[in-house]
């Protein structure tokens, strides 16, 4: 019992420490993090809006769009304001689970008109042939200008192709972007016709 008593104690100590030691690791990553992250989305959200100054962007998604609590794929969302301080459009963080690696995340970049500009991914764990799709020019700037909702094996104006060997990927990175584009529709575009 004695020897029950003292392995436990022992195991309790180490888990403790353990998760200290897991805790502090976390608070002394998460700000370098964060700042890599945003210099990320800046970077995209000057090639997106060229007429965003060129400053790294703080998230004010809390501030301005507390909404974004309530949603279930988009982290948050960056205002691209203009020199002149006029809203050009948005700069959304979406989620994508049902990639193949899983845990997908994307930026895209949606003109206050609600048309993609393009799309980066943030957190990308494919592999193998879903890692083609980061790669391929053609599959990434077939966003560029759509609107609504984008499909796949559709004929119509929205429709997109999937790369073949990359089927899940393919899919997740549409239905990503699909949510940043429902999003933007249900959320974010009233608020641009408010200031008309």
């Amino acid at each position: 019992m004695k020897k029950t008593l003292h392995l436990t104690a022992v195991l309790l100590i180490i888990a403790g420490f353990s998760g200290l030691i897991l805790g502090a690791t976390y608070e002394l990553t998460k700000e370098p993090i964060r700042q890599v992250k945003l210099t990320k989305i800046n970077k995209y959200m000057i090639k997106w809006f060229p007429s965003v100054p060129n400053e790294n962007k703080e998230d004010n998604a809390t501030e301005d769009h507390p909404e974004v609590t309530d949603s279930k794929y988009v982290n948050s969302i960056y205002d691209a304001i203009d020199a002149d301080g006029n809203l050009v459009g948005y700069v959304l963080e979406v989620k994508a689970p049902e990639s193949y690696g899983g845990g997908m995340v994307l930026v895209v970049g949606i003109n206050i008109d609600g048309e993609v500009l393009g799309y980066t991914y943030i957190t990308f764990n494919e592999s193998g042939p879903g890692a083609k799709v980061k790669s391929i020019d053609k599959f990434i700037e077939q966003f560029n200008g759509k609107s609504g909702e984008v499909y796949y094996h559709n004929d119509t104006d929205k429709n997109v192709d999937i790369i073949s060997g990359a089927t899940y990927t393919s899919k997740a990175t549409i239905n990503g972007i699909n949510n940043a584009l429902q999003y933007f529709n249900e959320n974010l575009k009233v608020e641009v016709g408010a200031d008309e």
